[in-house]
């Protein structure tokens, strides 16, 4: 768990992450989101990741940091209009826990592109979503509204699958 919240650390505290100052850490500071519910749902991702395979559980998990700074900050790219804007949810824990939710298949899918670099992985396995999903997804008022499934875990559950059934076709 330790290594969980050093990645929750660096995800709040890194001036070069997408979620800088966005994470209340220990239930205290500016941010929007508790860091006990992403805590949880990485938790979870490891967990899930050493059941089907725990050679590439612990590999993931020496590179969880930079694997998850520039994860978020492809989401953050592919949904620029969401991720700057103010009338949308994509910052909210239920978004955050969604996107974390659906690391396996994308981190499936990021080793299987290949490519130069993390980045560029994910950058791959992420555009499907930039017109799949799109930044009016997130909208407070209106498709997030709209969306919402019952409570705060549905709707997370709801959100990861249309996340995945977004990426498309098989790896």
């Amino acid at each position: 768990m330790g290594k969980v919240h050093d990645v929750i650390r660096a995800l709040n505290n890194q001036a070069s992450s997408a979620l800088a100052g966005q994470i209340k850490l220990l239930g205290v500071g500016p941010g929007r989101v508790q860091q006990a519910g992403l805590a949880q749902e990485m938790k979870q991702v490891l967990d899930e990741l050493e059941r089907k395979d725990s050679g590439l559980e612990q590999r993931f998990e020496a590179e969880a940091k930079e694997f998850f700074l520039a994860y978020f900050k492809e989401i953050a790219r592919v949904f620029a209009t969401a991720w700057d804007g103010k009338k949308y949810s994509i910052k909210s824990s239920i978004a955050l826990r969604a996107f974390l939710q659906v690391t396996p298949e994308v981190l499936s899918r990021a080793l299987a592109a290949g490519g130069a670099s993390r980045a560029d992985a994910l950058r791959t396995v992420l555009a499907p979503w930039a017109d799949g999903i799109g930044s009016a997804r997130f909208e407070t008022a209106g498709a997030w509204r709209a969306k919402v499934a019952g409570g705060g875990k549905e709707t997370t559950r709801l959100l990861a699958r249309e996340l995945v059934a977004a990426l498309g076709g098989a790896q």
